[in-house]
């Protein structure tokens, strides 16, 4: 692992050396697993032609992150009002972003 950081620093620089470093030590408990599961439901079930491939969701001691690329604040604000509403998160980070074409 510690050679995949450092080609990783080398190739994409530190933050990316960083995400690897964190995702290799992070654990994923049984209730991050189970958070992640009730986020997934809450969009498929509110949000219209909702696509998992666009977002990325990680959940860590009931705090959520979203990542991903939409075409308008629309679509990202809808996706972070009805995270919101999912019981369990006690703090969301929205890392989502809007491409303008």
């Amino acid at each position: 692992m510690k050679k995949t950081i450092f080609f990783a620093m080398l190739l994409c620089g530190p933050l990316i050396a960083g995400l690897l470093y964190l995702t290799a030590q992070a654990e994923v408990t049984s209730e991050d697993l189970q958070l992640n599961s009730k986020v997934q439901q809450q969009l498929r079930t509110k949000i219209q032609n909702y696509n998992p491939n666009k977002l990325t969701i990680y959940s860590k001691k009931g705090e959520v992150t979203l990542q991903g690329t939409f075409s308008s604040w629309k679509d990202a604000d809808q996706i972070e009002r009805e995270v919101l509403l999912v019981s369990g998160i006690t703090r969301l980070h929205n890392h989502m972003k809007v491409e303008i074409k």
